[in-house]
């Protein structure tokens, strides 16, 4: 498939390691590799990250994204639909040379993916990308997401039992009122 190996030379890894890859656009949204323009290319999941390589014919132009799963803020990924200027304006200005004059618009929207991460400096980047297998791509994210999610549950649920704890300490609860509400936290 050529959106895999596309990654896989660009990135110089095993084609094997990608579990999914696709046609994607980049729209900006990271700081140091802002876009004027949408930027077509390949996007790919591996095990840890999610790669983006962008379609280039000259090696200064190719655009290379790494975004590490487990720096994804998972609460915030989103899906936003926003008007496609290029082929809104792109068949607006043929139905003109057409005849039809510039009353005829065509709009056409596209659904962005948000997937917001912290980079390695721990500044919040926000990645926007058009998928073209977008349900594909959302499940095996998701299916990625929840082991961040179950980590996080453990430790709000630990946090959790050091208050409970701190509470029977100060007796402001009583051991009965403690074990009950420790056995709830365990469920």
């Amino acid at each position: 498939m050529f959106d895999k190996s596309l990654i896989a030379n660009t990135v110089g890894i095993k084609e094997e390691s990608l579990l999914f890859a696709c046609p994607a656009t980049y729209f900006g949204g990271i700081l140091d590799k802002a876009v004027s323009k949408p930027k077509d290319g390949s996007i790919g999941v591996t095990n840890d990250s999610i790669l983006f390589v962008s379609t280039a014919l000259r090696k200064k132009n190719k655009i290379i994204l790494k975004i590490p799963i487990k720096r994804i803020i998972s609460s915030e990924v989103s899906q936003l639909v926003k008007e496609d200027l290029k082929n809104t304006n792109f068949w607006t200005s043929m139905s003109y040379f057409a005849g039809y004059g510039p009353m005829a618009t065509y709009k056409k929207n596209v659904q962005l993916l948000k997937i917001p991460f912290e980079d390695e400096n721990g500044i919040k980047q926000n990645p926007l990308f058009s998928i073209k297998k977008n349900n594909e791509f959302s499940k095996l994210l998701y299916e990625k997401m929840p082991k961040k999610l179950e980590k996080e549950q453990e430790t709000s649920g630990g946090s959790s039992l050091k208050i409970l704890k701190t509470r029977f300490a100060k007796g402001e609860i009583t051991k009965e009122e403690y074990l009950e509400m420790k056995k709830e936290l365990e469920k």
